[in-house]
């Protein structure tokens, strides 16, 4: 959803492709996959930058894009959830209820209907 509603934000988000996020997803070796798996067990980025000696991308790119998301009035519920997580260190399972009772919306914005179902 969010990569989609990114788009709005411009440049930025255009170098971030598919290709990142398959592999963030669903490689082991993906920093932001073991942390992610790190703090639904409970842990946090810091402890688990001092156990990895690894900086967490997605943790300071949801950080970053928070604001810059505001200031041009695009919605990024998952990467405003993940911000609250991580650095308000913000209760999981209020947050993922609170996604998951979100109303079912187009997630094609700025697309004319004959691109969003090509």
């Amino acid at each position: 959803r969010d990569l989609v509603r990114s788009r709005g934000l411009g440049d930025v988000y255009k170098r971030q492709g598919a290709g990142d996020l398959i592999a963030t997803c669903t490689s082991e070796h993906s920093r932001n996959r073991t942390f992610g798996k790190a703090l639904a067990q409970g842990g946090t980025l810091e402890a688990y930058e001092q156990r990895t000696h690894m900086v967490v991308e997605g943790a300071l790119a949801c950080k970053t894009i928070c604001p810059l998301a505001q200031r041009y009035n695009v919605e990024l519920p998952i990467a405003t959830a993940v911000r609250s997580i991580v650095w308000e260190h913000g209760a999981l399972e209020s947050i993922a209820q609170q996604l998951f009772s979100r109303p079912l919306t187009t997630e094609f914005w700025g697309l004319t209907d004959s691109e969003a179902h090509s």
